[in-house]
């Protein structure tokens, strides 16, 4: 469970991370929590732990002495809480992480200073009261595991609702978010579930009408010239050390303090404008380890460098719709934003390509449907979105990955218009398909199973060899020395009788560079683009 829940986590570390806002600057959140996890997962492994409660003991004591961040301490008390509510037993059930959940709203609670709602400690509260509710119910485990999850996402989305400095910033709050994916992961393995190509849907705030998931940039214009002092973190260790004194003696010194641990090892996160004093206070109570100090000043200049590199890096950017996971890539490598899995028999609909425009990083975004059908729906969309979208009618995938070939960050609107509808045009597309039924189409008769060229989305060349069909396909399209002749393997089509067909074009047009691609792609064999 814990292996799963780190390996989602990492999935999403970028996206936590650009959540970060200041005044409560925490490093990068998505970083800390997930190198907290890391640690945990490498006590697990460190240790011959078998039964529930040994795992989880083993799991909290590696990220408490991992933690990093405030957002890392808070989740080792999350991870104690599971450690003491699931003490003593070799295996759990519902009635047991309920107990654990309450548990481990308790010690996250306990270990902050002065609780502020709005972060991660209200979705941990929500993730108790959902567990109860299922209990009751009488509820199994995967129907306690789906509740927690949506009582965690629906509090996330409302934190900007109950902390100012997030609804200000257009953002929910990273720490929480964090906390969601974990979940999920936890989720995922016990209702077995795979972890490949399952990324999450970052959550939007609720309460406002536009985020992108980033930091808005009238936020960080205003809060620029701020300061916050040094973050400062460190292990206090001795024998019978007092945890609530010391707490109240950082209370006196410092804010954003988060103090956990037992008499014989504590862990002490806080902000302060001199760490010194921070250190005199942890040395008068033991011996010290793990100190680390950051500069937050620093830290806050180089945060708002990065968002501000971003925006600007961002004049424009791209949604296309695709699908095959190779496919996929290559508008990835190249430069898409947001990617809408989609195409033939999986048209998305206007309110999935509206929401990709709304997650792109700009205020102006191009939008490749790649496939005529999708065209409709694409316009509709740019119409209903308030950014300033434009729609480039590419009706093929060779035409978007053209298109994409001539997109430039760094180049205004204008010129990545001119480039990229200058690049689509010069692409020929085919492809590669069998028939569904029995048809005659503008003269061409076909049966159900045979092997039909297309060229631009119409049939041209029926027959019952791939490779030959293939090559007449080519002979139609009329490819000339020196053309580039893609072909994108489908997901029917073995690795072997691709490279077969590749060398069969090689030797047909000998004056021609040929190349095979996986695409990955359904319905296709192949997917063809000539240049």
């Amino acid at each position: 469970m814990f292996e799963a829940a780190t390996n989602l986590l990492q999935q999403h570390v970028d996206e936590i991370n650009a959540l970060n806002v200041f005044p409560v600057p925490d490093g990068d959140t998505g970083t800390n929590m997930f190198l907290t996890m890391q640690s945990g997962v490498q006590g697990i492994n460190d240790t011959q732990a078998e039964t529930v409660s040994e795992v989880a003991t083993a799991m909290y004591r590696g990220t408490f002495m991992g933690a990093r961040g405030n957002s890392g301490v808070i989740l080792s008390q999350f991870l104690k809480g599971l450690a003491d509510g699931f003490d003593g037993l070799e295996t759990f059930r519902v009635k047991d992480i309920v107990i654990a959940y309450e548990r481990a709203r308790q010690c996250a609670y306990q270990s902050v200073g002065k609780p502020v709602e709005g972060t991660m400690l209200t979705v941990i509260s929500s993730i108790a009261d959902s567990a109860k509710s299922i209990e009751l119910s009488g509820g199994n485990l995967n129907d306690l595991h789906e509740a927690v999850c949506i009582a965690a996402r629906n509090s996330v989305a409302e934190t900007p609702t109950l902390l100012s400095t997030l609804r200000e910033a257009g953002v929910v709050d990273a720490g929480g978010q964090g906390l969601v994916v974990i979940l999920e992961g936890l989720r995922r393995y016990v209702t077995g579930q795979g972890m490949e190509g399952l990324k999450l849907e970052m959550i939007e705030p609720s309460s406002l009408e536009s985020a992108d998931g980033v930091v808005s940039e009238e936020f960080l214009t205003e809060h620029e010239e701020d300061e916050y002092g040094y973050c400062t973190q460190f292990v206090i260790q001795g024998d019978a050390l007092d945890l609530k004194q010391i707490r109240s003696q950082l209370d006196e010194i410092a804010h954003s303090t988060v103090v956990v641990g037992d008499e014989f090892a504590i862990m002490v996160h806080a902000h302060a404008d001199d760490p010194g004093n921070l250190i005199s206070m942890g040395v008068s109570n033991g011996q010290l380890s793990k100190i680390k100090i950051e500069n937050m000043d620093v830290q806050h200049n180089a945060f708002t460098a990065a968002r501000r590199d971003e925006m600007e890096t961002f004049t424009s950017s791209v949604v296309a719709v695709a699908a095959g996971p190779g496919i996929s890539d290559i508008f990835r490598e190249l430069g898409v934003s947001e990617l809408i899995v989609g195409g033939d028999t999986m048209n998305p609909s206007v309110g999935e390509i509206v929401s990709a425009i709304a997650k792109a990083p700009s205020e102006t975004v191009f939008v490749l449907p790649n496939n005529k059908n999708i065209v409709p729906a694409a316009r509709a969309a740019a119409e209903q979105s308030p950014k300033i979208v434009n729609v480039l009618e590419t009706l093929t995938i060779p035409q978007g990955i053209s298109a994409m070939f001539s997109f430039d960050l760094q180049a205004d609107v204008d010129t990545n218009s001119v480039a990229m509808s200058a690049a689509m045009t010069d692409i020929k597309s085919a492809a590669v398909t069998v028939a569904v039924r029995d048809a005659t189409i503008d003269g061409i008769s076909t049966k159900e199973g045979q092997y039909i060229g297309l060229l631009e989305g119409d049939i041209v060349i029926v027959g019952d060899d791939i490779k030959k069909l293939t090559l007449g396909l080519l002979g139609n399209v009329g490819v000339d020395d020196g053309s580039l002749v893609t072909l994108y393997q489908g997901d029917q089509l073995s690795e072997n009788n691709a490279d077969v067909i590749g060398g069969a074009v090689i030797d047909a047009f000998q004056g021609a560079e040929v190349e095979v691609v996986q695409g990955g792609q359904s319905h296709y064999h192949l997917i063809i683009s000539i240049e």
